[in-house]
């Protein structure tokens, strides 16, 4: 059984989760006319189209994972984010690998194309940590845990807000 605090903390959190998720959506449309200004300036002085193909890959890979983040948390797939984090940890990685390579590469090109892939990198690693931090701790109402009565905030006594498995829930 729930109490009336946790159900707002689950609104709280999902609300979070929700604002996270537009605002890393928006950081991967900054990535995205990043990397299309920079493959047009690679196209122009000759480097060809797969100079950036990595990152492009990069690109729609987060697109997939955003849109599985999306689904999974607007839809209450909660067994699913495990998987989405762990997917977001790995895209998180790839966009801080890239984050610092184009930071470094900026300086040569000398062009606002680079420096807003650069942006666009790196708005979609603190994004996408933020949403490992905040999926990661949604709590999961399938779990089997529920608190014993008389544990809201201002109960009294030892075990005050000790979680307990349900009736016939197996223990690990």
């Amino acid at each position: 059984m729930m109490t009336n605090t946790s159900s707002n903390r689950n609104k709280a959190h999902l609300g979070l989760g929700a604002l996270l998720l537009g605002l890393a959506f928006i950081s991967w449309l900054v990535l995205l006319g990043g990397l299309a200004g920079v493959q047009k300036l690679d196209s122009s002085a000759g480097d060809g189209k797969y100079a950036v193909e990595f990152e492009w890959w990069i690109l729609w890979f987060e697109a997939f994972v955003l849109f599985l983040a999306a689904t999974g948390h607007f839809l209450g797939f909660r067994a699913s984010h495990a998987a989405v984090v762990a997917l977001l940890s790995v895209v998180t990685a790839l966009s801080m690998i890239w984050c610092n390579q184009w930071n470094q590469a900026r300086r040569t090109y000398h062009s606002r194309r680079a420096d807003t892939l650069f942006a666009g990198f790196l708005l979609v690693s603190i994004f996408n940590s933020l949403l490992i931090l905040v999926l990661g701790t949604i709590p999961d109402e399938s779990d089997g845990v529920t608190y014993r009565k008389g544990t809201s905030a201002s109960a009294a006594g030892p075990n005050r807000g000790i979680a307990t498995p349900a009736a016939g829930a197996t223990v690990v």
